[in-house]
């Protein structure tokens, strides 16, 4: 009679060691992979956002000008009261006056510079003296009134200011303050002089999320406007 001998079975209590790691890498990687596709496709959605509100802010500038005869260039509101738009050279007490396109490339919403200019556009745009981002009030033309069901809670971004909840800035969807400039409209231009803007009228831009000053227009390759490497060729501006 032929006895048949059976090995005892192999108990497994768990996985190794690289087992573990194994299927641990694996989880990274697809983690990974769906972050990076879930940021690519919000930012896309954020370049698409900021191409379409440029173009209403260009269509109230443009509705603004009709009505007054110029595009917004004034000192911001003092005591309730926006001054007249001015005209004639650059004015030092003007924001748009004093923000270059052409240097100035860090929009974040603590650098003065985009900040007061961007608060400018607002205050002339709708008439909201007191900052409170409800508007001038009766009488008082918004310009950008139907942008506020779409973009209120983000477009008039608050911040705190001395205890306050008051507008200080007009926010792109990166959270960025828009660009807006008159330099050039006030500047003489000549071939070997450029003004400090691109447009005889205004320039108006988002930075798209890059906070890093433009090309300083120098005369070295890289210097020059343009140049690869540029932060300025993944802005969404007018020019």
């Amino acid at each position: 009679m032929q006895l048949l001998i059976r090995s005892p079975r192999r108990l497994r209590g768990g996985f190794t060691l690289i087992e573990l790691l194994t299927v641990m890498a694996v989880i990274a990687i697809l983690a990974g992979l769906i972050l990076s596709v879930s940021g690519y496709a919000t930012k896309k959605g954020a370049l698409a956002r900021a191409e379409s509100e440029l173009k209403a802010l260009e269509s109230a500038l443009e509705s603004f000008k009709t009505d007054h005869g110029a595009y917004p260039h004034q000192p911001l509101a003092v005591s309730g009261s926006i001054p007249a738009i001015t005209g004639g050279g650059s004015q030092t007490n003007v924001p748009s006056d004093l923000l270059d396109p052409r240097t100035n490339g860090n929009s974040q919403y603590n650098n003065s510079a985009y900040a007061n200019a961007s608060l400018e556009l607002y205050e002339a745009l709708t008439g909201d003296l007191s900052l409170s981002g409800t508007g001038g009030g009766a009488g008082v033309t918004n310009y950008i009134r139907d942008m506020r069901q779409d973009i209120y809670g983000r477009y008039y971004s608050n911040v705190p200011i001395s205890g306050t909840n008051q507008v200080t800035y007009l926010s792109d969807p990166f959270g960025n303050c828009y660009g807006y400039s008159t330099a050039n409209a006030t500047a003489v231009s000549t071939g070997t002089s450029p003004g400090a803007g691109f447009n005889s009228t205004y320039d108006i831009w988002s930075t798209a999320g890059q906070v890093q000053n433009p090309s300083n227009g120098g005369t070295g390759a890289s210097d020059a406007p343009g140049a690869p490497g540029d932060p300025m060729l993944q802005w969404i501006k007018n020019w």
